[in-house]
């Protein structure tokens, strides 16, 4: 996905330097490529990748590259909300001196979103290409991210461009605008602790644990799975639940299903014949 990014970014450069004429950053733009074309076949032909490629159906890469743009077109109306614009005109108001007085010109604000837009719908022809399906929550966070990242570039991008052809006055003194942006920002993190629990924040989640006792407890637990692992070479395993989860760490991966994925990890990383994650019942009545 990184690579593809970066591929991407590579033909952005290229296209507005060779308009440029400076022949030194296109030699520099076409070494970096070699070295992407080169990192991404490692990459493809690797041979963990080719066992795990044959294991999945993908999509051919124009069908790959349809579904991206459909995918990214859906998804921007859906996280394209009110409280982003918000964000984004409060932005607006505050860089608007600074970026009239840059020594930035902001000449081709069109080519700057086709850039980005690129950026944000190709990373989601990635997952499209090797398995067939847009992603897991974990990749839609990351598609999410790089969205934000990419409207914000666009957006003041463009407020760069439209300052220095307009000639207005800041409605709003930039000063205390960033005050109120700061204000709302306070109010709006306030609001989502109360909403959604403090659990959501990982600095004070993991100080919460750390204070009672759950990291402690988890890694304790964890560490005697791991020696139990270690000591049962060529064995079926049984392991029991953890008994605590830190709201900081994702929750059990393991099933009672040994074919399960994350099993069949588990057991070919411990040289182990298989791995059972025991009922709670189950654990219970031994204890």
């Amino acid at each position: 996905m990184d690579c593809v990014t970066l591929l991407i970014l590579f033909v952005w450069g290229l296209f507005y330097y060779v308009r440029q004429k400076k022949k030194s950053v296109v030699t520099l733009l076409i070494i970096n490529f070699c070295v992407l074309f080169v990192g991404l076949m490692i990459s493809i032909l690797a041979p963990g990748n080719k066992v795990r490629a044959q294991s999945i159906q993908g999509f051919s890469l124009f069908n790959s590259i349809k579904c991206a743009l459909v995918s990214s077109f859906e998804l921007f109306g859906k996280w394209l909300g009110v409280s982003l614009l918000v964000i984004l005109i409060f932005i607006s108001v505050v860089l608007w001196d600074s970026l009239k007085k840059s020594k930035l010109y902001f000449k081709n604000p069109l080519l700057v979103f086709i850039g980005c837009f690129a950026i944000y719908s190709g990373r989601m022809s990635v997952q499209y290409y090797a398995g067939g399906y847009l992603g897991a929550p974990r990749q839609m966070d990351q598609y999410y991210l790089g969205f934000v990242i990419c409207i914000s570039v666009t957006w003041i991008y463009f407020v760069g461009w439209l300052s220095k052809r307009v000639s207005i006055e800041p409605i709003i003194n930039p000063l205390r605008c960033s005050a109120v942006f700061c204000l709302f920002v306070v109010l709006f993190f306030s609001i989502g602790c109360f909403s959604y629990g403090l659990k959501n924040l990982v600095s004070v989640s993991t100080a919460v644990s750390l204070i009672k006792g759950e990291t402690q407890q988890y890694h304790q637990e964890m560490s005697d799975r791991i020696e139990l692992y270690k000591s049962s070479e060529n064995q079926k395993v049984e392991v029991i639940p953890l008994t605590v989860y830190p709201d900081c760490f994702g929750e059990e991966t393991l099933t009672n299903d040994a074919t399960y994925w994350t099993n069949v990890a588990v057991a070919k990383y411990y040289n182990l014949d298989s791995v059972i994650l025991l009922n709670k019942d189950v654990e219970r009545s031994e204890k």
